[in-house]
This record gives C-alpha cells, structure tokens and sequence, in this order.
C-alpha cells in the first residue's frame, strides 16, 4: 500500500527542481521579464564608440581611493570587432570585442564593466580591484618613446621660458643621466599633468613618479621662477631649472645630474 504514495511525493520534489533551475543564470547578465525575446535588449554602448587607440590614465579602486599604475593598460579596437590589449611591458594579447546587454565589453581575454563612455576618454570597471580611465591617443606612449628618441637635442644652460607653455599633459620619454651619478632608489619623473593656473606664478596639477616598481599620482603645486620651477607634491619637493619649454618639448632637471625630456601626452 506505500507504494501509491511515492507518486505523490516525487511530484511536488520534481516541479520544485524545475522552478529552482529556471532560475539559474550566467552572473551580470540582466534577466528577461516575462515574454520579452532575448534579441529585444541592446546595450547602451556601441563598439563603434570604441574604436581607436585607448591608454591608460588613471587608477583607482572600487571605494574610489586612488590607485597607483604599475602597468599602464592599453586598448586598440581594430575591425569593428577586433581588440589588441597590452599591458605594461608584457606582450601584446589579440582577440575580439564584443559588448553584452548588460554592458559588459569582452576585450579579448579581459572583461570589464563600462562605467561611462566619452569622444576621447573611457571609464571601465576591471570587476575584480580597479576601476580604470583611458584616455583616447593617436600613438601609446611606448610608440611615441621609439619614433622621438632619433633625435636628441643636448643642452647646456638653462633658459628663460614663458609659463604658459607649461600647461598641458607631459610624458617624459627619455632621460639623460651621467654615469653612476643616479644611484637606486631613485626617484624618477613619469608624467607631470600642469592642468590650473592660480595666479602669475602659481600653477597646480598632477606628477607620475615611480620607484622601485612602484608608481604614485600625486597632487601637485608648481611655484615659476625665471628658468626653472619648483614642484611640491606631498612629502616631495624638486626645483627643476628648465632647459627647453616652446610647448612642443619641455626639458627641465639638473644637468649635472639627470635631463628629462618631455612631449605632450
């Protein structure tokens, strides 16, 4: 007589694994609502947004605290729906691009989560540590390091300069450096963001500098002097005498210890 009531029981254990299963989907994607057709969503972005060389600008984490860039991260969408992907100096990963209903872009072994979608910066969420900003470029700066080291003007004094060819964003691209006078650990210049004027002799922005594998962007304020500037940025202070600055290059350190020249980003 038990046997009729296994019936019963397996019916209801049955339906309740059917509706349970109904449930399951891939994590980020946005459920359909009832009699809605999965090709009746589109994402917000387009890959046509994308296209063009992207490199990274900026760094933080995802409680908004500024993060330091080890490894710059570079994007090229190529094709319609083709990427290239580098990071620092590790080699280039090629693949496809595509952008989910739920805004997540495929950029080929990378998947981030778009945040926002400019002309000529991006911000996208790595969905793991970081939220990154990119900023669009003709050339990425390791492109831009082979085609200016041809040819290398060489300076011996310093130079009267007009401040207003110090605004803008600068990359320095090559350092000249005597023989054994820069011992490690070294604190080297990687970019210098002029973006503020206070007054005549007061400038504001941002400094890239690295040591020991290890980059810091700090806030900055730049004091002008006749043929050089001082740079304060937290515990850090340089006087930076200026050697070249036409708005094209700006060349500034100390000759007798080590040159940075710089090009615009």
């Amino acid at each position: 007589m038990k046997i009729k009531y296994i019936p019963l029981i397996a019916v209801p254990l049955f339906t309740l694994f059917n509706a349970d299963a109904q449930k399951v989907i891939r994590k980020g994607a946005t459920p359909l609502m009832r009699g809605q057709k999965p090709g009746d969503q589109k994402a917000d972005y387009t890959l046509e947004q994308f296209q063009g060389k992207w490199q990274e600008v900026a760094r933080k984490t995802l409680k908004g605290k500024t993060a330091s860039i080890k490894d710059t991260i570079y994007l090229n969408f190529t094709e319609g729906d083709k990427v290239d992907t580098r990071e620092g100096n590790k080699p280039n990963v090629k693949g496809d691009a595509d952008i989910d209903v739920d805004n997540t872009l495929l950029a080929a072994a990378d998947v981030y989560t778009i945040k926002a979608v400019g002309e000529s910066e991006i911000v996208l969420d790595d969905q793991e540590k970081f939220i990154h900003t990119f900023k669009k470029v003709d050339n990425f700066w390791f492109e831009k390091v082979g085609n200016l080291a041809v040819a290398i003007d060489t300076f011996k004094t310093v130079t009267e300069y007009d401040p207003a060819n110090l605004m803008g964003e600068w990359m320095v691209y090559r350092r000249q450096a005597k023989p054994g006078e820069v011992k490690p650990p070294a604190i080297l210049i990687k970019y210098l963001k002029i973006k503020n004027k206070v007054n005549e002799t007061t400038l504001t922005g941002e400094i890239t500098v690295y040591q020991k594998e290890k980059t810091e962007e700090l806030p900055c304020t730049i004091t002008i002097y006749k043929t050089g500037m001082q740079v304060v940025a937290g515990t850090y202070s340089w006087y930076l005498p200026i050697y070249k600055a036409d708005g094209k290059e700006l060349v500034f350190g100390n000759i007798e210890l080590m040159l940075n020249y710089c090009k615009p980003l």
